[in-house]
């Protein structure tokens, strides 16, 4: 179904102009991109919530355009959001009478408009993978009993004298006996978000199922890099139509893929010089390709990085995640590793052409960039990653014109 076809059905369904907020999860260290993606394909203003998380505010039959969102891992929708809803309770240490005030919330809440975009999402998933909504019938909520299953999940930032698990459970069993919703933690139909931050209570609906992040990736390495980190790392330079870019050391292609489907006026190099990372990325291009039964304007070439079968000033950007030394290499083989890789892409850089490049090794990196006079540093960005402070070197390579040094 397209676009048009489900703003159309989605639309007769939120009539209204009530404008409810959205949270929405991302690259924490680069949030800035996913607001900027916000001002340019929702047309509104969204704000850094805290670090990780950003915040706009939409009106109900527009809350589909979240979906085209491609920096963004998971979004809800706010229900209700309460300042120093703790702060009676943290005083006298009181949990007892903090999990009563809980299971009587859900029914003081207004659950309505939130519950009616819930169904706007469901109806998306329904259209555009049908697959995973096999058996799904769009039900009303409200009305639907214990044939709804659901979960609550809490997260804490601060200090508590309660355990988010408790919290959960309060909340949870009040909502179960207000709208008498029966509880299921691993096959659920609607998950409660309590988000605490210190004193204060955010409580919203999920509308994604699963994380975007491994949207198009079919075949996965040990490190294969997510959708949206490389949608980010695209965005941190200015790429313009026609140009060219290249990862050497693609693994499963994740950055060429991302970039010829956000990016469909560029082409791509994607290369690698082990034969499993070429396969995954043939497979991973190949279905991406059946899928959406158009070519995908990336070139696949099985090479060493360090030996580019490329002409000198070919290639207007380098966007590569490099090995951490952890999964894939090791930190000795780095020092060796990494002034080699950026003397071959400095050589085939065109001059003031700029690079891209992710570590988790940045003593490797900052000494290979003072040992290496053809690319200037521009700046650098330290970024959370599954628990590692990883770092995104941006490189712009010099007006002048590549000799052998």
């Amino acid at each position: 179904m397209s676009k048009d076809s489900i703003a159309e059905n989605l639309a007769k369904c939120s009539l209204d102009d009530t404008v409810m907020k959205f949270v929405c999860s991302c690259i924490p260290g680069l949030e800035h991109v996913a607001i900027v993606e916000c001002k340019e394909k929702l047309k509104v203003n969204a704000s850094l919530d805290v670090r990780g998380r950003i915040t706009l505010n939409l009106k109900k039959a527009e809350a589909w355009k979240l979906t085209e969102l491609c920096s963004i891992h998971h979004y809800w929708v706010i229900v209700e959001e309460r300042k120093n809803f703790f702060t009676p309770f943290q005083e006298n240490s009181n949990n007892d009478a903090l999990f009563n005030v809980l299971l009587n919330l859900p029914g003081e809440l207004n659950w309505e408009n939130p519950l009616s975009i819930w169904k706007q999402f469901k109806s998306i998933l329904k259209c555009t993978q049908p697959e995973k909504a096999k058996g799904y019938q769009i039900i009303d909520p409200f009305s639907a009993g214990d044939s709804l299953s659901f979960r609550v999940t809490a997260s804490r930032t601060g200090k508590h004298s309660f355990r988010s698990m408790d919290s959960a459970a309060s909340f949870g069993a009040g909502l179960n006996n207000y709208l008498k919703w029966k509880v299921d933690l691993k096959d659920f139909d609607i998950e409660i978000l309590l988000h605490i931050l210190d004193s204060d209570l955010s409580i919203g609906i999920q509308l994604t199922k699963d994380s975007q992040s491994f949207r198009n990736i079919t075949h996965f390495g040990p490190t294969t890099l997510s959708a949206g980190f490389c949608y980010c790392l695209l965005h941190l330079i200015n790429i313009k139509p026609g140009d060219i870019i290249c990862d050497p050391m693609c693994g499963g292609a994740s950055i060429s893929i991302e970039a010829s489907c956000s990016m469909p006026y560029v082409f791509n190099l994607a290369g690698d010089n082990h034969e499993i990372a070429i396969c995954h990325s043939r497979e991973n291009i190949f279905n991406l390709e059946n899928l959406r039964s158009v070519s995908l304007p990336i070139s696949l070439v099985h090479w060493d990085v360090c030996r580019l079968p490329l002409r000198t000033s070919s290639v207007d950007h380098f966007v590569v995640d490099l090995p951490f030394g952890k999964k894939v290499g090791s930190k000795t083989e780095n020092f060796v590793l990494y002034p080699a890789a950026l003397n071959e892409t400095a050589r085939v850089c065109v001059p003031n052409g700029t690079a891209v490049f992710l570590t988790y090794h940045k003593q490797a990196m900052w000494k290979t960039i003072q040992n290496i006079s053809w690319w200037t540093f521009s700046r650098t960005h330290q970024v959370n990653m599954g628990g590692l402070n990883v770092y995104v070197f941006i490189l712009r390579r010099t007006k002048c014109i590549y000799h052998n040094e």
